[in-house]
């Protein structure tokens, strides 16, 4: 039962620190720093739970994250949920190849997910959209690109204190993933 209890608690403050990181991102950030594009802070909320949750855990989370999202953005909720379930199996299929723990291993599949992120959102809008992205602005992308693996370092600490405070097993720690065994 207080494993239960422990989980609810990880679960709603998760879903707490996505609030604040989104609300971060589209509002304080823009009074703070004027024009300058935010870091997609919520995706490396995403990006941590691709890599350090099974894989049916990792798209539930991501389910009520993207419905919480959703609520911050422009994007439709089923545009926004695929975008982040193609970002999730590409997670998955590069951590099943190369994986190890730590905040550098975060840091490189925060960058990569960043871009992938960034070309899956104008490829598919271009293809699934009647009215596709028609300017593409470079100096916004490239800036989010920049600064969001910049913020992610943090993150991983929070994400790990988080997981410590509400005694949650990283999936390293389980022994059902390792670098010679997969997950499925």
């Amino acid at each position: 039962m207080k494993k239960l209890i422990l989980y609810f608690v990880y679960f709603f403050s998760l879903l707490l620190f996505t609030v604040f990181a989104t609300s971060l991102q589209t509002t304080l950030w823009y009074q703070l720093f004027g024009s300058i594009p935010g870091p997609l802070l919520w995706l490396l909320i995403i990006c941590y739970i691709n890599i350090y949750k099974k894989p049916t855990e990792g798209i539930l989370l991501n389910y009520f994250l993207v419905i919480q999202i959703y609520f911050f953005g422009w994007l439709p909720i089923g545009f926004l949920w695929f975008l982040i379930l193609i970002l999730f199996g590409i997670t998955m299929f590069i951590k099943k190849r190369i994986f190890w723990g730590g905040p550098r291993y975060f840091l490189y599949a925060s960058t990569l997910s960043v871009v992938g992120y960034q070309i899956l959102y104008l490829l598919c809008s271009y293809f699934f959209e009647s009215i596709s992205v028609r300017e593409l602005d470079l100096f916004e992308r490239i800036f989010q690109i920049i600064l969001t693996p910049l913020f992610s370092v943090p993150v991983y600490n929070f994400m790990k204190l988080l997981e410590r405070w509400t005694d949650q097993v990283p999936l390293l720690e389980t022994g059902e993933y390792t670098y010679e065994q997969s997950i499925y």
